[in-house]
């Protein structure tokens, strides 16, 4: 997490990471990292890694972290740090992903435009 902009797209995070990758959240762990660090620097929302694959942009038959393309080479097939927002991801024309604190103070991944 950095004190960048209060704003910035997702693709604009993307060029902005060094060295050019966002951070995934590979444990749930990492996603309580990102929770205590935002909360520090009083963020709302932060951009992670996870962009949805193109053929699955408003297919339902894509579900979960097989329907999203990684840029992170050391990505697991399987990880465990991505804890969803109830009905997340739900598939639709979003296709980023965030970690977002929630108006009731919970908080986790969300996929969003």
């Amino acid at each position: 997490l950095t004190t960048g902009p209060v704003c910035m797209s997702h693709s604009k995070a993307i060029s902005s990471s060094l060295p050019g990758v966002l951070s995934e959240l590979e444990t749930p762990e990492e996603f309580e990292f990102v929770k205590m660090r935002a909360n520090e620097m009083n963020k709302y929302g932060v951009w992670v890694a996870g962009i949805r694959k193109p053929e699955c942009i408003g297919n339902s038959s894509c579900q979960g972290i097989n329907a999203l393309s990684f840029s992170d080479p050391f990505h697991s097939d399987n990880p465990t740090g991505y804890l969803w927002n109830p009905n997340q991801p739900d598939g639709t024309s979003n296709d980023c992903l965030v970690w977002i604190m929630n108006p009731d103070g919970s908080c986790g991944i969300d996929d969003v435009p």
